[in-house]
C-alpha cells in the first residue's frame, strides 16, 4: 500500500472459510455470540455473515448502516480500529461531501465539531 494513497483497498471476502477451511478450525465464536438468530433462516436464506477484511493503515468503510440490519463482532489481529457511532437520526458532520476517512477526521472529527456531543466511540 501507498502511505500517501487517501483512499487505500479495504478488501472483503466472503467466502473465506469456504476458500480456506483451515482457517474455519482457527476459528471460535464468542460465547456471548452463541445464541444464531440468522441461523433460523436457513442456509440458503441467511446472508453473508462471516468475513475476513484486510485494509493497511487509513483503510476503512465508509459511514454506514448495516446492509443486512445485522450486527457483528469484529476482531482486530493486527493494529488499530476506530470506530465512531452517531445515533438513528444525528447526520454525521461533512459526510455527505464525498471526502476519504482522512479527509473526515481531519475536517469533522474533534469536540469543536457540529454533532461532537452525540458522537460515540471505541
Amino acid at each position: 500500500s501507498d502511505p500517501t494513497d487517501e483512499r487505500p483497498l479495504y478488501l472483503f471476502e466472503k467466502d473465506i472459510f469456504r476458500k480456506c477451511p483451515e482457517m474455519e478450525a482457527e476459528y471460535t465464536l464468542p460465547p456471548q455470540f452463541d445464541e444464531d438468530l440468522m441461523s433460523a433462516l436457513g442456509r440458503d436464506a441467511r446472508p453473508d455473515y462471516r468475513w475476513l477484511i484486510v485494509g493497511p493503515k487509513l483503510s476503512g468503510s465508509s459511514f454506514h448502516v448495516d446492509p443486512n440490519c445485522n450486527f457483528a463482532w469484529n476482531a482486530t489481529l493486527q493494529g488499530r480500529k476506530k470506530w465512531v457511532f452517531y445515533p438513528p437520526g444525528v447526520q454525521p458532520p461533512g459526510v455527505d461531501g464525498g471526502v476519504s476517512l482522512p479527509e473526515w477526521f481531519a475536517e469533522n472529527y474533534g469536540e469543536e465539531h457540529e454533532g461532537s456531543e452525540h458522537r460515540l466511540e471505541c
